[in-house]
């Protein structure tokens, strides 16, 4: 059992480091939302986060696989569909988060700073839009470092909104508005974070992007959406992929035309960042690393 012992057993889950768990969600307001449910759909900028993820398993042959910040487990869940015969383990922060997360996954309450495994556990790790959430990225990427195996993969995907010459890094408003909305209060840009990673302990071993133009206007035209409807409650599970207005009643304002918007949206984006893959002008940014 990779777990340690000291942690015990509620609801099927395993709840660790309760108070500090519980300062946080409170302090973030995560418990209120649920990030990372829905389906994770071939051809969209979550199928693309996705594909990378599993290209980033294939480099050492993972047997153990971790997802920090694994939400509602929507990609902890499609790694598992994907590759049947992985170990797959998930944990976030909310624990009405991981309730959606089936039985295949084996899921734990935990903050990504105070990660529950012994070390040298996992093959690989993945981090998927966590560390922009958390005031201190390089103690979650240190504790990755501890709960991977020698030569272990650590692969995370960031939102560096900071970039040079993104639309995001010129319109501080739009900035504002996603650590308001979204809790993206760590600003990176692709030479912070990769400085953060190397001096974690990990050996770059491949960069690559997403979210160029086309995806930075579709970014900033949802993040608008939530700001200037503030009568309707919105259930994100991605802000890439299924982003849902809809009222108390469960019937959408305009929804079924945010959704046809939404979906030829995602087919732009995704090809947009296939072509583009290695243009730094982008906000999404994806990078495999090996421990050192």
């Amino acid at each position: 059992m990779l777990i340690n012992p000291l942690f015990v057993y509620d609801w099927n889950f395993i709840t660790v480091n309760r108070e500090c768990t519980d300062k946080i969600v409170k302090q973030v307001d995560y418990g209120s939302r649920t990030f990372g449910h829905g389906t994770v759909k071939n051809k969209t900028i979550r199928g693309l986060i996705l594909d990378r993820c599993l290209k980033a398993i294939e480099l050492n042959n993972s047997m153990d696989v971790l997802e920090v910040g694994c939400g509602a487990g929507s990609f902890t869940m499609a790694i598992q569909d994907s590759k049947p015969g992985l170990r797959v383990y998930g944990c976030d922060i909310s624990i009405e988060a991981i309730k959606n997360i089936n039985k295949n996954v084996f899921v734990v309450q935990s903050d990504a700073l105070h990660l529950p495994y012994k070390n040298s556990s996992f093959d690989t790790v993945f981090m998927l839009d966590v560390l922009e959430h958390l005031n201190s990225p390089e103690i979650a990427l240190s504790e990755a470092n501890k709960v991977l195996k020698r030569n272990g993969i650590l692969h995370c995907h960031v939102p560096c909104e900071g970039n040079f010459l993104t639309l995001h890094s010129l319109l501080k408003y739009i900035r504002e508005l996603k650590k308001n909305h979204l809790g993206h209060i760590y600003g990176f840009t692709t030479g912070s974070l990769s400085k953060m990673i190397t001096s974690a302990g990990f050996e770059i071993k491949e960069t690559s992007y997403s979210l160029q133009l086309f995806g930075q206007i579709y970014d900033i035209a949802l993040i608008m959406a939530i700001e200037f409807f503030p009568s309707t409650a919105f259930q994100i599970g991605s802000i890439k992929d299924s982003c849902f207005i809809k009222d108390k009643g469960g019937r959408g304002k305009g929804v079924w035309f945010l959704k046809g918007v939404n979906y030829l949206a995602n087919f732009l984006t995704y090809y947009e960042s296939i072509l583009f893959s290695k243009v730094p002008l982008a906000i999404g940014v994806h990078i495999t690393s090996a421990k050192r």
